[in-house]
């Protein structure tokens, strides 16, 4: 099942998505309450996607905009009170999706529904993203670049297909959809109790860019990534940025990497989720896992 939205028309990669809801009038806003911690529940013939109510977003064109356009797609569940939880990277361009991730956890929601009760449901959000790249006023050698939509952004909105890998986690609801833990990622495990940590057996150093040897930027890059069950990144995105040259290269180094799996049981291989650092210093680099 899927649900269209576009914020203006645009012509972009979606703008065919604009056109399916020019005349759509706007859905009043559900009443906020305690989401009920529930399971959410995963496409399925009794499930019913959520949507995405009027938004209210900023658009600017700075007098010296550096242009960044691109796809995000996001996996999000939405509460019945139509608040995004969960939200992450399916794929994506790098400097979009920790933006892509606030734009759309500052979104509301019509709740989705299962047999016709409003009940939580996971969905893939895709965002298509036309900005401006600059770094903010008075800002540092170092510090974060800021990005600004220069237009209305175009998002769809479907149901989330249940992932083969999440099969052991949930509860199988036949052709009613399948229930999600409240607060697990799809087939991703925590590292503790019963799953150890995964270990690195091959590290790739991240290399200095041009810019950011020239104007001598140093400090730490942090990296999220998810350590599949062959020990392979997967998912591998900023979560705190020093600067998109540096960033870049960090995710780039931080891909080629290899891990033993994390283990559940001390038996079977499992897929986690780690964060890293990674230290950029002109003379000596270093990277920490955690």
């Amino acid at each position: 099942m899927r649900r269209e939205f576009a914020f203006a028309p645009s012509i972009f990669l979606f703008a065919s998505f604009a056109a399916a809801q020019q005349a759509t009038p706007p859905t009043p806003p559900p009443t906020v309450s305690t989401p009920t911690g529930q399971t959410a529940y995963y496409a399925g013939s009794d499930v019913t996607a959520p949507e995405l109510l009027p938004p209210v977003v900023s658009v600017s064109f700075p007098k010296h905009c550096n242009e960044y356009d691109g796809v995000v797609k996001l996996s999000a569940i939405i509460e019945t009170n139509g608040i995004p939880r969960n939200i992450h990277e399916v794929s994506g361009e790098l400097r979009l999706v920790d933006f892509a991730i606030e734009l759309i956890a500052a979104q509301r929601f019509k709740p989705g529904a299962h047999d016709g009760v409003p009940s939580p449901v996971a969905i893939e959000a895709t965002l298509g993203l036309h900005t401006c790249w600059q770094r903010p006023k008075g800002a540092e050698n170092g510090e974060s670049y800021g990005l600004t939509l220069r237009s209305h952004p175009v998002i769809a909105i479907e149901v989330l297909t249940q992932p083969q890998a999440a099969l052991e986690k949930v509860n199988s609801k036949g052709d009613k959809g399948a229930a999600l833990e409240p607060d697990a990622i799809p087939g991703v495990y925590k590292i503790g109790a019963n799953i150890s940590k995964p270990i690195l057996l091959n590290e790739i150093e991240a290399e200095y860019s041009d810019y950011g040897r020239k104007e001598r930027i140093q400090g730490i890059c942090v990296v999220s990534l998810i350590v599949d069950a062959k020990g392979v990144p997967q998912n591998v995105h900023v979560i705190r940025s020093l600067e998109p040259s540096l960033d870049d290269n960090a995710v780039d180094a931080v891909k080629q990497w290899r891990f033993k799996p994390a283990m559940k049981d001390g038996t079977t291989p499992v897929p986690v989720m780690v964060t890293v650092e990674v230290d950029f210093h002109l003379y000596k680099q270093k990277r920490k896992l955690f």
